[in-house]
């Protein structure tokens, strides 16, 4: 079970069409689920969600420490946005996404 303690942070994104997609992010991780609503396995390989997922990305791993500064890739015009899964989400312990 130690094990289960260190896991690393991670950041998952999910179409809400999705079959099985985890309704909470397990509690022994740093985890952050993002979904898209509407959309399905995939949605963010094609535009504009590769451009708001990769966004997002760069904010978690900023978060963390692994980058720095505010993301520099530009949003298309109405470009969609991601929902947390799970409003009880706890927070990163470095930093918010």
């Amino acid at each position: 079970m130690r094990f289960l303690l260190t896991l690393v942070p991670m950041l998952t994104f999910a179409g809400l069409t999705e079959a099985q997609i985890p309704k909470t992010p397990p509690k022994l991780t740093d985890a952050k689920i993002r979904t898209a609503d509407k959309l399905g396995h995939g949605f963010f390989n094609r535009p504009p969600w590769i451009e708001v997922t990769t966004q997002k990305a760069d904010e978690f791993l900023t978060s963390l420490g692994y980058l720095q500064g505010p993301p520099t890739l530009k949003l298309p015009e109405g470009a969609g946005s991601l929902q947390k899964s799970d409003a009880k989400e706890n927070a990163a312990p470095t930093g918010k996404l």
